[in-house]
């Protein structure tokens, strides 16, 4: 099923995306939507929430596509972006019925003004792939950026592994990677 090209300000479509977002075992529950029921998670999940412009669900190819000022936040981690699309695992129906996981996600891929908010940094950059099951943030596209406070570094490729705290940066041609810290 593949649905795009709606205006939320038609109300009678409003409904249909929602229709069809509840029937969608990848998007959500259906309890998301009432103030009374939060998202059923898995231990301390605490669900996924999206924010965007425009949808596209395509349940068959196991993906959802947002495009224009999508905001999604996945646990601890707040990702921004002009465009945004979320793979779904296959063969992942049966385990997840219908409740919202961070285990359904195979990866997250951001493009366009990427910002990702997670612990107590921020990563500026032109794109980006999260993979929840490994924990990790591949950030790509010239000067990327991970600061906290008034610490940071560049480069054209950064790879951080959220687990063990590791960070690989990367150059492209003659360009060196920057890093910048200040002690406390």
């Amino acid at each position: 099923m593949k649905i795009s090209n709606y205006n939320y300000g038609n109300p009678s479509l409003l409904i249909i995306l929602l229709f069809v977002i509840m029937s969608n075992p990848f998007i959500m529950s259906p309890w998301a939507l009432c103030e009374d029921h939060p998202l059923e998670t898995d231990g301390d999940l605490k669900g996924i929430q999206i924010f965007t412009d425009q949808a596209i669900v395509d349940s068959l190819a196991k993906y959802t596509e947002f495009t224009g000022n999508v905001k999604v936040m996945i646990n601890d981690v707040e990702i921004r972006a002009d465009w945004l699309k979320i793979n779904y695992r296959a063969g992942i129906e049966e385990e997840m019925k219908l409740s919202a996981s961070e285990k359904s996600i195979k990866n997250i891929i951001a493009k366009g003004n990427v910002k990702i908010l997670f612990d107590d940094k921020v990563a500026i950059t032109q794109e980006a792939v999260y993979i929840p099951d490994k924990n990790t943030l591949l950030l790509t596209g010239e000067n990327s950026k991970v600061s906290s406070g008034n610490n940071y570094i560049t480069g054209d490729k950064i790879t951080l592994n959220r687990n063990d705290g590791t960070f690989k940066v990367e150059r492209v041609g003659e360009k060196q990677v920057e890093a910048i810290f200040f002690s406390d």
